[in-house]
């Protein structure tokens, strides 16, 4: 069992509407080989999907994290642009909200 085979037996479950059988596939490659980027960054891309910017932020970090990096500063990008998303919408939008938020 490779993190290789269990990578494209998930891109082919994404391909034939299986989501969830593509992340089950792409978490075993993860638990085969932490340190391969590949299915960190398919399941950042399903959690992008989601609309859950942090746990997608979080699996591009992994991404960044792994010993060899295919697309390291297109990564890194994403991962700077995920954290500016992160951080405007944990900031208020108005001192009404701020008020509101403090009370």
């Amino acid at each position: 069992n490779s993190e290789v085979a269990q990578g494209n037996l998930g891109v082919a479950y994404l391909n034939h509407g299986l989501p969830g059988k593509a992340c089950d596939s792409w978490w075993e490659a993860t638990r085969i080989n932490p340190f391969y980027d590949v299915p960190w960054y398919n399941l950042h891309e399903i959690s992008m999907k989601k609309g859950d910017v942090v746990t997608a932020r979080d699996y591009i970090q992994n991404c960044l994290n792994c010993k060899n990096v295919h697309f390291k500063q297109i990564w890194e990008d994403r991962l700077k642009e995920l954290n500016e998303i992160i951080k405007k919408c944990s900031q208020p939008s108005s001192p009404a909200e701020t008020k509101t938020i403090q009370s």
